[in-house]
């Protein structure tokens, strides 16, 4: 899953914050599940303004499940600014793709079950 943001902000909007909450929801019924965060861009932007800004997205993911009550043991926090677009920032003819840059401003969430490794090791 992902959430998303407005250009340039990091704010949670409201459908962010719900899927946040079934996270919390799913967590806090599976304790041996951790949670990756990874926090991207926009190519709009310098290189070190958009690694700043995606490292900003992730915290705030963070740091509203820690305030639920998620051990920070059991959140991994990574960004990568805008160097891991999810789908092209513009068109084929190279003008701007305002849908696709949003779809690149997001906080990807990676569950890691154990009991899932595990399961794919023993196949």
């Amino acid at each position: 899953a992902n959430i998303y943001f407005d250009f340039d902000k990091f704010f949670l909007r409201t459908k962010s914050k719900n899927i946040l909450d079934n996270l919390y929801d799913y967590l806090s019924a599976n304790p041996n599940a951790t949670v990756r965060l990874d926090g991207h861009t926009d190519w709009f932007g310098t290189d070190p303004y958009n690694l700043d800004l995606s490292e900003n997205r992730t915290l705030k993911a963070y740091k509203y499940l820690i305030v639920k009550g998620i051990s920070p043991e059991r959140l991994i926090n990574e960004w990568f600014g805008e160097s891991k677009p999810a789908v092209a920032n513009t068109n084929p003819d190279g003008s701007d793709n305002t849908v696709n840059r949003q779809l690149n401003r997001r906080v990807e969430i990676k569950l890691q079950i154990p009991e899932m490794a595990a399961l794919y090791i023993q196949l």
